[in-house]
């Protein structure tokens, strides 16, 4: 049977296309426009701490989780005299060793989180997935213990699916982005440890970037005021202020900035015990700055991890670029 040239364009036509997918090098999950706010205050003999997570119509990516820091470096016993059901009317997921976790219960208004509870790693979870432009609020941590400054995570959603095509050693190509490199982490208020109630106000400083391979004293060395967290978007701004706080013991001459470029390494006079406001000047886009201080040379032994390293590195990813908050509705 001879084909003619119309019916060969037909069956052209007709046969399925080719799917390509994305390069997983261009994904960008983007939630550091994402605001976190908390409301406390005492009821019923409890410390209420309220919190609201505004994702703003400019994000890319989904908010999948917030959680944060609950864990207490000394034995708790608390928990025994601690009833969580007087304080919050549904029970919640509790996964933690009550032996490191201040006593607290968690709940959430109806619609916010889809899950909540307390996690294996002694922090409270509350799981949103909250595409941009919509708020979660109500989230609610009720605790007999005062408040503290906690470390909180926002993490993106990054379900790995057909639109991209990963490589199968995607894990050994640092180019090929991962959730930790779109994940904000900051500083926000919290429920203190049993024995941690502070009389007089301490002021809220965020010891920067937390990598596992650093000590509480090496991570320590750089404090800071502003920011109080490592991702952020800066709308309409042309220049970020850094306010950092020097420990005693650094290195003041190992004190370097990334990248090296436009002086900026200048604007900064790091002196044991100090600190200091910088403002560091911002062009459009994505911009990383990386602070790296050495202990100082006789303080090396407390401040040395178990790979022997003695500095504090901290890395701030600051998107500069118009970002209109627009909330649309409720999260889930």
């Amino acid at each position: 049977m001879r084909i003619t040239e119309k019916a060969l364009l037909l069956i052209v036509s007709l046969a399925p296309l080719p799917v390509f997918a994305d390069d997983p090098r261009d994904r960008d999950e983007d939630i550091s426009a994402t605001t976190l706010a908390v409301e406390v205050h005492q009821e019923n003999g409890a410390w209420h701490y309220t919190y609201t997570v505004e994702a703003p119509a400019t994000n890319k990516g989904t908010i999948q989780f917030l959680n944060i820091d609950l864990a207490c470096d000394q034995p708790v016993s608390e928990w025994e005299v601690f009833d969580p059901s007087m304080h919050v009317a549904n029970a919640f997921d509790d996964y933690s060793d009550h032996a490191a976790t201040t006593p607290t219960a968690i709940a959430a208004a109806w619609g916010q989180a889809y899950d909540f509870g307390l996690t294996r790693r002694n922090d409270a979870m509350f799981a949103l997935d909250l595409a941009p432009g919509n708020v979660a609020n109500g989230l609610l941590l009720v605790s007999p213990y005062g408040p503290k400054l906690r470390t909180y995570w926002l993490r993106p959603d990054f379900m790995v699916s057909e639109q991209w095509d990963y490589p199968e050693d995607a894990e050994e190509q640092p180019d090929i982005p991962t959730a930790d490199d779109f994940t904000v982490t900051g500083v926000i208020h919290g429920p203190a440890c049993p024995g941690e109630e502070i009389e007089e106000p301490e002021p809220d400083l965020f010891d920067g970037s937390v990598s596992p391979w650093q000590t509480e004293e090496t991570n320590a060395l750089l404090r800071y005021a502003s920011p109080l967290r490592d991702r952020f978007a800066r709308p309409d701004e042309d220049e970020l202020l850094i306010h950092v706080h020097y420990a005693e013991n650094i290195d003041a001459s190992s004190f370097k900035v990334e990248p090296v470029r436009n002086g900026i390494r200048r604007l900064f006079n790091p002196e044991p015990g100090t600190d200091e406001e910088v403002r560091i000047p911002l062009d459009k886009g994505l911009s990383k700055l990386k602070l790296t201080v050495r202990v100082m040379s006789g303080d090396k032994g407390k401040g040395k991890s178990r790979k022997g390293l003695d500095r504090d590195v901290d890395v701030f990813e600051f998107r500069a670029e118009d970002v209109e908050v627009k909330v649309r509705g409720a999260g889930k």
